[in-house]
């Protein structure tokens, strides 16, 4: 039996495998588990402990099963359903990660509240994610974390009040919080206090904090430079910030082999300059209608049109995901395929539209008379293999002054995926104990 009284040495174990998590030994943590569990064949507090280890180990299946095995011992532990909410959102089960979090919050663990904030954000339900971390405060009204949160997302709403007023409380709780701070000089940005924000957001450019906190900071120390007028400081300032995302972030930059690497664009370039692309055979028609590309240089606009072409009923506007080069990895394998992308047979062609539209479905549900726009703009890097796989498609192309766009992109502050590392050349986790 799972919940049977323990014995003496069955507490000894479950309290070592505790102490040595708590201190980080995750080695001494598995084998105290192990041994509980030759003693006690099920018992959820080493199932518990096991979870948690798979977690930081990266093994998120393992701790789903670990995790689920302790819940069901344990029915109502709010740490193991926390937990296994962390593990089935690395899963990318997202509807699975909110019932734990949700459950876990509603049993008084702050860490359930703040994870589905998390969450929401990720998902981009954001009134949701207010509600998350508002909850998360009644549990703990001068929490730090959630009023920090609660800051930075009134501040993308523009309810300048509400911002400052979260950031403010959560400054008072903890005066270091980098995420509080920012979201504070990111409001005085937009009020015009440009001393007031550079003020506020200073302090988070010193080397105790992260790099990526410090790189948010210099960003808005440029937008703050820069509404004041003071254009070589402002440079400054952005330069400072694009050092610290290069420093993190080099081994994007550098990889020549991906699609809309420099490279690839050269090689793309050279392809095209020496194929006759008209005289490559038509290939049998989709299943489904193509999807429209909406491509262009980074910051030239393509979000806006997102906007403006998402409000018709029938349009939906793929976020920017690599939906694209997943599917054109299954079929091209080296350069000699790509050099021979005019003569793909049909069953190749099926294959790559095939997973096109499942790792499309995987980001969510399409309705069957849908227009699918993929707004991905450096798809501009393969349009002849999108003519060689959707020769049908239409092309949406994003035009922007070339200085203006390259100026806003190196103001701007990425969430770094693969292709952005090639302009210049994530954590899906939470909080488990």
């Amino acid at each position: 039996m799972l919940n049977a009284p323990d014995d003496p040495e069955a507490q000894r174990l479950a309290q070592g495998a505790a102490q040595a998590l708590a201190r980080g030994d995750r080695t001494g943590a598995t084998e105290f588990a192990r041994q509980l569990l030759l003693r006690r064949p099920g018992d959820a507090r080493a199932r518990h402990v096991l979870g948690v280890v798979a977690l930081d180990a990266g093994d998120a299946a393992a701790a789903q099963r670990h995790l689920e095995a302790a819940s069901a011992g344990l029915p109502g532990d709010p740490q193991i359903l926390n937990a296994l909410g962390v593990a089935l959102r690395l899963l990318g089960e997202a509807d699975g990660a909110r019932r734990a979090y949700v459950a876990a919050g509603e049993l008084s663990l702050i860490d359930g509240w703040r994870n589905l904030g998390a969450l929401e954000v990720a998902e981009r339900n954001f009134t949701a994610a207010i509600a998350a971390y508002r909850r998360a405060l009644h549990i703990a009204p001068q929490d730090a974390a959630a009023h920090a949160q609660l800051a930075r997302l009134f501040e993308t709403r523009h309810d300048l009040a509400s911002a400052k007023r979260h950031a403010l409380a959560a400054l008072q709780a903890e005066p270091s919080n980098a995420i509080a701070r920012v979201a504070l000089a990111q409001a005085l940005v937009r009020e015009g206090d440009s001393a007031g924000a550079e003020a506020a957001a200073a302090p988070v450019t010193q080397a105790q904090f992260a790099p990526d906190d410090r790189s948010l900071a210099w960003t808005v120390i440029g937008d703050a430079r820069d509404r004041a007028g003071d254009a070589p400081a402002a440079f400054a300032a952005f330069t400072a910030a694009n050092q610290l995302r290069l420093a993190e972030h080099q081994t994007l930059r550098d990889a020549a082999g991906h699609l809309y690497h420099p490279t690839g664009v050269q090689a793309m370039t050279q392809f095209v300059a020496n194929t006759d692309m008209a005289a490559w055979r038509t290939p049998a028609p989709s299943a489904l209608p193509a999807p429209v590309f909406l491509v262009g240089f980074p910051r030239s606009g393509t979000t806006l049109l997102d906007q403006v072409l998402s409000s018709h009923t029938r349009i939906v506007c793929l976020e920017e995901e690599e939906h694209l080069s997943v599917a054109l990895a299954t079929v091209f394998t080296s350069a000699a395929k790509m050099n021979a992308m005019g003569a793909l047979s049909d069953d190749e062609i099926e294959t790559v539209r095939a997973r096109y539209w499942q790792e499309v479905r995987r980001a969510g549900v399409l309705p069957d008379d849908a227009v699918v726009i993929d707004k991905l703009p450096l798809n501009i890097v393969v349009l002849p293999l999108i003519q060689a796989i959707f020769p049908e498609t239409k092309i949406i192309l994003a035009l922007r002054d070339p200085r203006d766009a390259v100026l806003s992109c190196y103001q701007h502050r990425f969430s770094m995926k693969r292709w952005h590392g090639s302009i210049s050349g994530a954590s899906a986790g939470g909080r488990v104990l």
